[in-house]
């Protein structure tokens, strides 16, 4: 740096020997004794003043150890009684990583020590202080970073706004950047800026982190592994930033179904997510149909009378035999179907929304269930003699609400096609990457998944088995009617999300579906053969508005059948009817933390009664 002006300082860390020499020439002296090449870049480097945290030395021994032993999650370092996480990369789909290095078993790849030597190499240690930003969303980097949070918290923000719950905060052991590790100028989806500094007194005011450089990681993989890892982890992240908000169903709104204006001059202006934009190409298809073969049947049959583009009918001048006089026929039958069709659709229209808010009230349910256990387990929560809630208390109310966010997620991902890679290896990783998830619980929910139990029964029996020990130890105070209305509330979410799955398999027999969609669809495609006798040219516009109703009230049946878009009707160009899940992911997450955050703050007078309380007891 210019004299005078404070910069970086590098530091030197030799991970083989464990050993700092802390400024140049002296690394110069180690390099010699320790048959270094001068000039390799350092095994660690800081961009910060020192001193660095004690935790920054690994020595690869350690690394190789832990990596060997440790499952999917990688290594440990105790370092004064801190456990820190050495996550290899982005700790999602760091299984698959370490397996595919050189097709060798997790077991023998702990005494590959050169791979292993390498990539623990590769990790700088970087500082930022609080209130900068570490990424910056729509940044574009040529090699990007993967980033684990060491000392401090950093704040998540989507378009200037603060992701809600957990999702927007990012605690020590967290790791964040993982697509600039596994894909080429990635661009940043959010920004992370460093909001709270770290604990130790060396750093305070600043956020320490681990990187990677995701040039480096690349490097080490075979071409086609790593495009295995970019498929897999692409579906993992699109879940997780449609539940955290990153991305939401409905553009600048963030709601569970798009709102609206309750006035007709409003309605009549919308496109998106409307019949117009469902139908809008079937109709432009079927009025061309209908103009050509006007166009052609009246070349074929040479007629060229007066009444033709009157809308006033053709009868008299139909020859026998000629297609207009054909067309009679099926204009007939054209005209008997009509209203059998009408009141087919209109019925199985009401039926479908029926289904689909039965469906959303059913979802609305479990969400209100989960604000009944933690309204119930906060009330009870034991207290001390001044009433403030007890530690082991406030540690049973985080454990219950992490569970009921974990176990509502991974309902839904099982519920929705599209989430499905959730509750995979790699998905439950990249949770426990963001600290939603505890190391215990992984290792936990990994052998249940293993099993082939079911992820989400596992989280939900936890939750019921964390409450109950929570009241045998007397963390939570319940007595008994209170104990009997808690496992009546989980026993009933239960009950609920059986049923989603229930109305999903039951929503309605494909015989019926079927037969629905032939009345509608042969009804629109007759229109231009039975209306072009009695209308000519003017059944252009005819069939148009025909099909955009007929066709709409198929279309909109067939996504009120489908409430959560299992049937992928939605995408970038097309806005369904389904609701957003990751907006009741985000309701029931803000829910859990909310009760707690109440009964913590308490009114002092609830707690011990105040002499103005006793008085107005006494006159009573």
């Amino acid at each position: 740096a210019p004299t005078g002006e404070e910069g970086p300082t590098i530091a030197y860390w030799c991970f083989p020997c464990h050993w700092e020499p802390g400024v140049s020439s002296a690394a110069s002296s180690h390099n010699k004794a320790v048959n270094h090449t001068p000039g390799r870049p350092p095994a660690v480097l800081t961009r910060a003043p020192l001193p660095l945290p004690s935790t920054v030395a690994l020595t690869v021994a350690q690394v190789s150890q832990a990596m060997g032993a440790g499952g999917a999650g990688a290594g440990r370092k105790r370092t004064g009684g801190t456990i820190l996480k050495i996550h290899g990369w982005a700790q999602s789909g760091c299984w698959e990583f370490r397996k595919g290095l050189s097709g060798l078993s997790l077991r023998r790849l702990s005494s590959n020590g050169d791979k292993i030597s390498y990539l623990a190499k590769q990790f700088e240690v970087v500082r930022c202080p609080v209130g900068d930003a570490i990424i910056e969303q729509g940044e574009v980097e040529d090699d990007g970073y993967y980033y684990m949070l060491v000392g401090g918290e950093c704040s998540v923000l989507k378009n200037g706004v603060l992701l809600p719950g957990k999702f927007g905060t990012l605690e020590k052991g967290s790791a964040f950047g993982e697509q600039a590790v596994l894909f080429d100028s990635p661009t940043r989806g959010a920004t992370v800026m460093a909001s709270k500094g770290s604990s130790d007194e060396a750093n305070a005011g600043y956020v320490v982190l681990y990187r990677l450089s995701g040039k480096e990681f690349r490097s080490r993989l075979s071409k086609e592994l790593l495009v295995s890892l970019q498929d897999r982890m692409r579906d993992v992240i699109k879940v997780f930033d449609t539940l955290s908000g990153v991305d939401t169903k409905i553009k600048n709104e963030g709601t569970i179904i798009r709102s609206y204006e309750p006035s007709a001059r409003w309605l009549i202006k919308q496109y998106r997510g409307t019949i117009l934009q469902y139908v809008g190409p079937t109709v432009l298809f079927m009025m061309t149909w209908a103009a050509l073969f006007g166009a052609l049947t009246e070349y074929i049959d040479g007629r060229n009378t007066p009444n033709f583009g009157t809308g006033m009918g053709l009868d008299d001048d139909f020859a026998p035999g000629s297609i207009i006089w054909h067309l009679e026929l099926i204009a007939g039958v054209w005209t008997k179907l009509s209203p059998l069709t009408t009141f087919v659709a209109t019925f199985f229209l009401n039926s479908a929304f029926n289904y689909w808010r039965d469906f959303y009230w059913t979802a609305r349910s479990i969400q209100g269930r989960f604000n009944d256990v933690q309204l119930i387990v906060s009330s009870y929560a034991a207290r001390d003699r001044n009433g403030a809630i007890k530690e082991e208390a406030k540690q049973a109310l985080d454990d219950v609400a992490r569970m009921q966010r974990i176990f509502h997620q991974l309902f839904w991902s099982v519920a929705v096609k599209r989430f499905n890679s959730l509750h995979s290896p790699e998905g439950l990783s990249y949770l426990r990457s963001f600290r939603l998830i505890t190391d215990s619980e992984y290792d936990s929910l990994i052998e249940v998944t293993s099993n082939g139990l079911g992820v989400h029964y596992a989280a939900l029996l936890f939750l019921t088995s964390r409450i109950v020990l929570a009241k045998k130890r007397g963390e939570i105070e319940l007595d008994t009617a209170a104990s009997q209305m808690l496992l009546d509330k989980i026993t009933t979410i239960r009950g609920k999300m059986g049923r989603i799955a229930d109305l999903f398999d039951g929503r309605m027999p494909m015989s019926y579906v079927h037969f629905v969609n032939m009345l509608v669809s042969t009804l629109i495609f007759l229109s231009p053969l039975a209306l072009f006798p009695i209308l000519y040219y003017w059944s252009i516009p005819a069939v148009g508005i025909l099909t955009l109703f007929y066709k709409g009230i198929l279309t909109l049946s067939l996504m009120f059948l489908d409430p959560v878009d299992n049937d992928a009707y939605h995408s970038k160009f097309i806005e369904s009817t389904g609701f957003d899940v990751g907006v009741l992911v985000r309701e029931v997450n803000a829910g859990s933390m909310r009760w707690a955050g109440c009964a913590s703050a308490l009114p002092k007078s609830y707690l011990k009664p105040s002499k103005e309380n006793e008085d107005m007891n006494t006159n009573y």
